[in-house]
């Protein structure tokens, strides 16, 4: 019996089995294959053969077929955009199973679009036209459709000047900033390019339902809006009751997003009397690597965050940046939660917000903060919210997330009542929100932190003009 580590160089049926297999089966697949010799010896023998393995970003004939295939469908006039999602997917699947099978790298969306443009000339749901002039300032080529089908894959400064033949600053004023349920992006590379392409977003089903409450924006003495302040004027009605649930600490997309917890929460949104507002950190860490796939990144979580609010955008107050939100504009230069909450109609605010809501005859007021403490222990934590206090007059509520920690405290505050010329004592709620994301795995659990608090935070107001923190 030969040593481990070392090749029968006559062993012929070995030899015919490494050359069917070594190409594209995994490691793992080689040796339970050849189970008496290591990953050394196999590649040895391979290397002495002649035989080599399948690059990791390859394409093959079948691949290629498939992507013609799909493309033409993708082009016929009947294709509805409907039927271009489901070819998509059908493409991006059977492309996969491919790969998988030839032991390939996994092809995103981009990785196809360059492959059929570059290599076939083939653009998405739009049939090829004619390569115009390159140095014709012709008004035809910012036609919708070929506008799409050049800027379906990302494009260089330099490239849109090549194509449309003019200065980029006055590309950037023809080029439409949708084009039916495709929005025009922009980025810049960590080198400073600029980048643009068209992104296809998902179509909404059933619409945005109308909201029974009202927004009023104040004015500062400038007569300009105030983009801190707030107001929402409820209608007069007969219920027990209005429950605000915070929203903030969520990360969607990440390995971390409780989905479930999330999704319990948000069904909440069916009784009449429970309402939202977003505190920040609904957008997950942006991962490492090139600024290309963090715009990826970016786009997909954006159409999941816009999936997951629609269904309850009428019952959202307002919203405002949390700190992941605010590195994401730093990075990539616009907010993903402030796009969709604009597209949703939600009040959105990138300052800490001074909101007050109006029911009947009482009124309650919030001041939310999204904040940043380090502080580990209950007591230290609403420390940072304690600190808040000498900054304003009394108000109902002063919310801080990040910590995710779901506590509340009281603090008592006295005050005047002007009309019956009596000292008050009124509770002021210091709250820092829960978060959204599992403990399983995270950060708090491998250094032994607190467990996080389960079931449904929840501010209350009654209609006397008391309230309270549900957690």
């Amino acid at each position: 019996m030969a040593k481990k580590g070392y090749w029968l160089e006559n062993d012929g049926a070995r030899k015919k089995l490494l050359e069917e297999f070594y190409p594209k089966a995994s490691w793992d697949e080689l040796l339970k294959m050849f189970p008496e010799r290591n990953r050394q010896a196999i590649c040895k023998a391979a290397n002495n053969y002649r035989i080599k393995r399948n690059a990791k970003d390859a394409w093959n004939d079948e691949m290629d077929e498939l992507i013609k295939q799909i493309f033409a469908e993708s082009n016929k006039e009947e294709s509805s955009a409907e039927c271009r999602k489901k070819l998509k997917f059908t493409l991006i699947t059977d492309l996969n199973q491919i790969a998988s099978d030839n032991n390939f790298k996994s092809k995103n969306w981009v990785n196809i679009l360059r492959r059929a443009h570059k290599e076939f000339n083939l653009m998405w749901g739009v049939k090829p036209t004619p390569v115009e002039d390159e140095g014709s300032m012709d008004d035809n080529k910012f036609d919708n459709d070929d506008v799409l089908a050049y800027m379906l894959e990302k494009r260089t400064t330099k490239d849109l000047e090549k194509h449309f033949g003019m200065p980029i600053a006055n590309i950037k004023k023809k080029l439409p900033k949708h084009i039916g349920n495709f929005e025009l992006i922009s980025y810049r590379k960590t080198g400073g390019q600029l980048i643009f392409f068209y992104h296809e977003k998902t179509v909404l089903t059933g619409g945005i339902q109308p909201r029974i409450w009202t927004p009023i924006f104040p004015k500062n003495e400038d007569g300009e809006l105030d983009s801190g302040a707030f107001v929402v004027r409820f209608p007069d009605s007969d219920w027990r009751e209005i429950r605000i649930i915070p929203i903030a600490e969520a990360h969607v997309g990440s390995n971390l997003h409780d989905a479930r917890k999330f999704a319990s929460n948000i069904i909440l949104a069916e009784q009449t009397y429970h309402f939202f507002f977003i505190n920040g950190s609904i957008f997950p860490k942006l991962p490492k690597g090139k600024m290309e796939e963090k715009m990826d990144f970016i786009l997909e979580i954006q159409e999941k965050v816009r999936a997951l609010l629609a269904p309850i955008a009428h019952k959202i107050l307002w919203a405002h940046q949390g700190c992941t939100e605010e590195k994401i504009e730093e990075t990539a230069g616009f907010d993903p939660l402030q796009v969709v909450c604009k597209e949703l109609g939600i009040p959105y605010f990138k300052r800490p917000v001074m909101a007050e809501i109006l029911w009947g005859k009482v009124h309650f007021s919030f001041f939310c903060i999204h904040g940043d403490t380090n502080a580990r222990s209950h007591g230290t934590m609403l420390n940072a919210v304690v600190n808040l206090l000498d900054q304003f007059e009394r108000v109902n509520f002063i919310v801080m997330s990040h910590q995710k920690s779901g506590n509340e405290n009281e603090a008592a505050r006295t005050i005047r009542d002007r009309t019956r010329c009596r000292l008050l004592r009124k509770s002021q709620h210091l709250v820092i929100t829960q978060g959204f994301l599992n403990y399983e795995g995270s950060r708090e659990e491998k250094k032994g932190r607190r467990l996080p608090v389960s079931g449904t935070c929840a501010i209350i107001l009654f209609p006397d003009g008391e309230s309270a923190y549900s957690d």
